[in-house]
Order: structure tokens, then sequence, then C-alpha cells
């Protein structure tokens, strides 16, 4: 039932987040798209009802004029054009219909892409799993590119199964109407294909999940076959055989071709579904009418007019079939989608005044180092170091800040308002002012940066590679050839200037400032709570002032000492963090996309 209500929950978030987010789009795409069903309908009706009146010589009669339906030219061709002006209109509006849906699948990518690098970059992840690798860029390229393009492959799925299921729809009500009791045992049938179907629509996702899964290792086998191959020399046969019993006969080749197959196949196990029910259906057609007009001699009118219905109902279902089938293979790209939305949150400048200081406490849920204390306090003031396992981002940001105050959302949101993070690697806006990027105050004057440098010891090497005045326009070459050291300076500047509460450092951009720089920046910090983020290399741990050093493990605070139980319990901090290390700078094969360029008929 969990999984029912998760999923539930996902279908509905898409549906309010393309159709009615894009209401008017979709109810001009649906309404064209059964103008030209209708026209189409009407082109069939007008037709037969041709053909009836030639069988029968009937005289037509049409305003104030007759005709004689066997004889009349004139007839003939209002007919003939009526059918082309209908086709015609049927087709422009199918055409306008799709044409326009595409335009919306293409405003929907769009719109989802955006949506994730605004939350990429605006916003901040909490309670991530471990599993999730927070340095790897592939992860958001993904949720980017390939996720936001299969989201909107489910909204034209969606848009092309609503005509469909009204038609459905409006074929059950004539079944009911004609014979109500066959109906039923029919509907029977549906509820029991309905079981299937659900077990299909399963092993479609479950397929979907395992392509992604296997994805990664078959690029690394075939990177291994490429490596091989260049530095071995064997025979044809020997390659074959090496190839066929070795790897594409087991492990995570076969299993990506088997996730693959099965990806595929779960279309047809849908479409076998769906005419076992047919068949079924005219069978019980058959036997209950046909008997009822041998003994009463009567109801052929009935039998045809509920084929017909039958016939669309089915051909209907079969067609929703095929698409909930499809949104299913397509349901864990979504899912991950969705889930990333809810787990990144945006912080709104609210204004809120934030606590005075913040409490840690280590983690019950491991046995905590040796010496720990039990809790410490964050205040003004204060100075620690983290001992991080990822890396200081803005994508990190929210964990470690949620690691630090024991995974309590709200105590990180109130957090992450009020904070500011500062990394060695920080970017610049093409073509804006110093101003502008980094977001000094217009208080802030050309006169106020030069006083900073001057005492930091940096004013001559700005005045050499910078313009004179903070509001001069830079291009991204300029930013680029920036000493690291001062891009650092800078962005820590503008850190110091705001009235944030809480200001997170990357431990790799103190070690580019000179002593006077460093030591500076460092003793006007004096009115804010000041972490010191160590990834990797805690060569430097201590020197910088720190009052507690707090070591994370497991996603959570494992420690928290002084530089002296830090030293003692060092080797054994590395030991615990080190599988997460590893796990995180692992640099492994691309899945180069393998199943993201399927054709919508796949689907």
């Amino acid at each position: 039932m969990k999984t029912f209500d998760q999923y539930r929950l996902v279908l509905k978030w898409l549906i309010g987040d393309s159709i009615w987010r894009f209401r008017k789009e979709s109810f001009l795409i649906l309404f064209t798209n059964f103008i030209g069903v209708s026209f189409q309908v009407w082109t069939i009706g007008l037709a037969i009802y041709y053909a009836k009146a030639m069988q029968s010589g009937s005289t037509i009669k049409l305003l104030h004029y007759e005709f004689n339906a066997r004889t009349s030219n004139v007839f003939l061709i209002l007919c003939g054009l009526s059918i082309l002006f209908s086709l015609l209109i049927a087709a422009w509006a199918i055409y306008f219909s799709n044409s326009n849906g595409l335009k919306l699948r293409r405003k929907y990518e769009e719109f989802c892409t955006k949506r994730i690098f605004l939350h990429f970059g605006s916003g901040f992840k909490i309670g991530t799993s471990l599993e999730q690798d927070f340095s790897n860029d592939k992860i958001i390229v993904r949720l980017a590119r390939r996720d936001s393009r299969f989201c909107s492959r489910a909204l034209w799925m969606i848009l092309d199964t609503i005509i469909p299921l009204v038609t459905f729809m409006v074929a059950i009500a004539t079944l009911l109407y004609i014979n109500t009791l066959l109906t039923l045992l029919n509907f029977t049938l549906m509820g029991i294909s309905a079981i299937f179907l659900y077990k299909v629509s399963v092993y479609a996702a479950r397929n979907s999940s395992s392509l992604e899964k296997f994805a990664k290792g078959t690029s690394r086998e075939y990177l291994k076959i490429i490596q091989r191959q260049k530095t071995l020399h064997v025979s044809a046969h020997e390659n074959e055989q090496w190839l066929g019993k070795t790897l594409f006969s087991s492990g995570a080749i076969k299993k990506f071709h088997d996730a693959y197959e099965g990806r595929l196949r779960s279309l047809e196990y849908s479409q076998l579904i769906s005419n076992i029910v047919f068949a079924l259906a005219i069978f019980l057609i058959l036997l209950i009418m046909g008997r009822s007009i041998i003994s009463e001699g009567k109801g052929w009118g009935e039998l045809i007019v509920y084929l017909i219905a039958l016939r669309f109902m089915l051909t209907n279902m079969r067609q929703v079939n095929r698409k909930a089938t499809g949104i299913n293979r397509l349901y864990p790209q979504i899912r991950r989608y969705f889930q990333f939305l809810c787990a990144t949150v945006i912080t709104p400048k609210t204004g809120a005044v934030p606590p005075a200081s913040y409490i840690i406490v280590p983690t019950t849920t491991h046995p905590a180092i040796e010496g720990s204390l039990e809790y410490g306090e964050l205040k003004a003031g204060s100075r620690m170091g983290l001992l991080s396992t990822v890396t200081l981002n803005r994508y990190t940001l929210g964990f470690l800040t949620d690691c630090i105050l024991g995974h309590s959302v709200e105590k990180t949101k109130t957090a992450l308002e009020s904070m500011w993070f500062v990394t060695a690697d920080y970017e610049f806006l093409p073509n804006r002012s110093l101003r502008e990027s980094l977001g000094f105050s217009e208080k802030y004057t050309t006169d106020n940066l030069q006083k900073d440098l001057t005492k930091m010891g940096l004013w001559d090497k700005y005045n050499a590679q910078m313009p004179d005045n903070l509001d001069t326009s830079l291009s991204p070459d300029i930013w680029r050839r920036i000493d690291p050291c001062l891009k650092f300076s800078l962005a820590l500047l503008n850190a110091l200037q705001s009235n944030c509460q809480w200001i997170m450092i990357a431990e790799k951009g103190l070690r580019t400032l000179p002593d006077s720089a460093g030591n500076y920046m460092l003793n006007h910090c004096s009115d804010k709570i000041t972490t010191i983020v160590f990834f990797e290399d805690y060569v430097a741990a201590g020197n910088y002032g720190e009052e507690v050093i707090a070591a994370m493990g497991h996603g959570e605070i494992i420690g928290l000492g002084s530089i002296e139980w830090f030293r003692r319990n060092q080797d054994a901090i590395k030991e615990i963090q080190m599988p997460e290390y590893n796990r995180t700078t692992e640099k492994g094969a691309d899945d180069f996309d393998l199943d993201d360029d399927l054709d919508d008929d796949d689907f």
C-alpha cells in the first residue's frame, strides 16, 4: 500500500505540475484533437449514409431540393465535397493538436530543466541519503536532461490518453444501455485483467530501474574490453570465446540487456492481456446475445451496435493500457525528479531572527569516538572545524548543516536562512560587475575595499589585475586570470559584509591566503559562527584557532572534541570515513545515457 500511495502521490504531482500548470495549452490540444477525431467519425458516418442511400435508391431531401441517391451527380459532388472538407478539417485539427503538443513537450521539458538548475543554484538539499554522490555533477545533468525529458514524455502520454479514455467511457455507457448483464460480465473480465496489467506495470518499472542500475557497469565492461583489445594480440576465435562466454553471457552486460529486453517486452505483455480480454468478450457476446437472437428471432441490430461499441471500448482500452504501461516505465525517473524537488529547500529571506545558539550532539546510532564531548554549543564568535566526508558547495551545504544539527529539518531551514558559504572555486556571473556578482552592498565602496585589501596585503595585487571600480563590468576571461587567493579574499569579504549569522568556509581556500589575509579574515568573523570545512586533508586542522573539532561519518556527527582529542583519534576517524571517501570520490565510467534516445513509439 505504501508503494501505491507513493505512486499516486507522484502521479498526482505530475498531472498538477504539467497539465494543470499549462492548462490553457493542454485544453487547446485536447479540444483540437477532439475536433479532429469528431470530423473523422462524421466522415465515416456520412460515407455510410451515402452508401445506404445508394443501395436503397431513396430520394434525399436537402433544404428545398430533392436528389435521387443513385442518379444525382449533384448529390454525389455535395457528398464528396462534404467528405473532403471534413477530412481536411480533421487533418488540420489533428496536425494543430500534435504540433502544439510537441511545443508543450518542449516547453515543459525546458521548464523542468530550468527548475533543476534553479533548485540546485538557489536551494539546499536536506536529508539526502548517503548513497547520493554529492560531488558528482552527472546527477544534476541526468535530472536536468534525461529525467526532465521523461517528465515531458509522460505529459504527452497523459494528454494522449484522455481522448481514448473519454471514448472508452462513452462506449461503456452505450454497452450498459444495450445489455447491462453482459456488460457487467465484461467488466468482471476487465477487473481480472487489471490485476495482470498492474503486475506488468510493476515489471516495466522494475526493468526501467534495472536498466539504469546496470548501465554504468556495462559501460565499465565495455571500456575494459577496449583496453584489453588495445593491449593484447589474440586470434579472432579466442576473442569470440572470451566475449561470448565470459562477458556477454553473465555479469552486468547480460543483466543490462535482460533489463532492456524486459522493458520493451512489457508493452507486448500489456497488448497480449488486452487481446485475451477482447477474445473472451467476443465469445461471451456471441454466446449470450446469439442464443437470445436464435430463440426470439430478433436483436440483430442490437448485436451489431453492441459489437461496434465493444470494439471502440476495447480498442481504446488497449491504447490506454499501452500508455499507462509506458508511463510506468518512466516512473523511476519521474519519481527521482520528484524526490529531488521534495528534498531541495529554497529558503526565503523572511527576516526571521535566528536562534542565538545551536547545540551539537554527536550521534547515538553509532558508537561515538572515544573521549568525545556529549554536546557542543555554537554561538556568535564560535569557530569550529568540520572534518567532512563531502566537499563544501551549494549542493552539499544543506546536507552538512543537517548533519551538524542532528537532522532537524526546521533547525536546518532556519540556519540556512542566515548562512553564507565560501568555497575555493568561487564562480563569477559573466559580463557583470564585481558588485553584482559578489553581492556587495551599495554602501560598500571601492575605498572600503581598498582599506580591507591593504590590511590584508592584497591591494597591490588587486590593483594590478582588476578595474578600480566595483561597478565596472568584467568579462569571464578577466575573472579566470585573477590570482586564486584574490578570488577567495573577495568572496570572503563579501560574506563578512553580509548580515549572516553563520559562515561556512572551505579550508582549501584558506590555504591560498597569506597569513596576514587569513588572520584578518578570521578576526573579523568574531560576531559570526564560523565553520571551517576540511575535506580529505586534515593536516591543517587546528591551525585556524578552532575551539572545537567535529568529525562526520555515516551522515552524522560521530565525534566532537578539542584539537588534542582530534589528534589522538584521527586514525579512528579516518577509518570510519574511508568507505564514504571511496564512494564519494570514485570515478567510474559514464553510462553514456544508453537508454536516453529511445523513440517515443518505444514508450
